[in-house]
């Protein structure tokens, strides 16, 4: 070791885990390469790269992805690989495969600045899922329009997320953090119909007028969640408190699409020049997924 090198801090072994036998056995790597009769990671790697097609295959089954009209293929290049079909000929909606645990299981544990957390089960999450999608039904919004989320990450957030997505309408996501010009620029950039919101929001010291930025944005249509709780000021014609919007009944039937309908928008930094949009699809978080499974 030279003198520049710094000694190794023996407290690190302590901090550093690593799986036992067991554990890697337990694994869903492990797990996969018993299925494929597979005896290494480089192995399932190559596998994944080499034979397209199967991998991801059984990456869809795996995961319990769920179709209306199965895939005809998992993947089409015959455009080549600037063009590729994934899943031709399906007919699915993406949040349809959000809800296969137990429907006592928590969906969501969420904190709160008070310290304090609160546990939303899968049925629960399910069912205002299944009303907010029936609300914007009721809004006529054809499917395919765009609706704006602009407020923070909370359990009526992911709500209103996947209910946007059920009714087969693309989220578009916009930081809560924003002014009213970079959410008027995004709203216009992604054609928005309507867009979900708060009254406020209070961050330490800090209140953040954010229906305020929403009317000063020239918004479409707006949602406005805690408006019955913290609203102090009239509310523009035509915009919703979420007691107003949120009806009892919900969706009899997802919104299905062709995999590749977009069901998200979201922006890069616009720190260079105008933000540009980023569309994510329904086969986008079939490989976030498929990541999180194996890694």
């Amino acid at each position: 070791m030279s003198d520049h090198t710094p000694a190794r801090d023996a407290r690190l072994d302590d901090l550093i885990w690593s799986p036992d036998d067991k554990a890697i056995a337990r694994s869903n790597i492990a797990r996969t390469l018993r299925d494929r009769k597979l005896t290494s990671f480089d192995e399932l790697y190559q596998w994944s790269i080499n034979d397209t097609e199967a991998f991801w295959g059984y990456v869809t089954k795996t995961l319990g992805i769920r179709f209306q009209s199965p895939p005809e293929s998992i993947v089409d290049l015959s455009e080549g690989p600037t063009a590729v079909s994934w899943l031709p000929g399906a007919r699915m909606n993406i949040v349809e495969s959000c809800f296969q645990s137990s429907p006592d299981a928590p969906a969501i544990i969420c904190g709160h600045e008070t310290n304090a957390t609160s546990v939303l089960s899968y049925a629960k999450l399910r069912a205002e899922v299944e009303r907010v999608a029936a609300s914007l039904e009721r809004l006529r919004l054809p499917p395919g329009s765009a609706v704006a989320v602009f407020m923070p990450m909370t359990a009526r957030s992911v709500s209103i997320y996947l209910g946007i997505i059920l009714a087969g309408c693309a989220v578009v996501s916009i930081a809560d953090s924003f002014s009213a010009d970079q959410v008027r620029l995004r709203l216009e950039i992604s054609d928005a119909s309507a867009i979900f919101t708060v009254s406020r929001i209070t961050r330490g010291q800090k209140t953040i007028p954010v229906y305020q930025r929403v009317v000063d944005a020239g918004a479409p249509r707006a949602v406005v969640v805690d408006a019955e709780a913290g609203h102090r000021e009239p509310l523009r014609d035509g915009d919703l408190t979420w007691t107003a919007f949120l009806g009892e009944d919900r969706i009899k039937s997802p919104c299905y699409a062709a995999p590749d309908a977009t069901m998200n928008i979201l922006f890069s930094s616009g720190t260079t020049g105008e933000p540009k949009a980023i569309p994510w699809d329904h086969t986008t978080p079939i490989k976030a997924a498929g990541d999180a499974h194996f890694h």
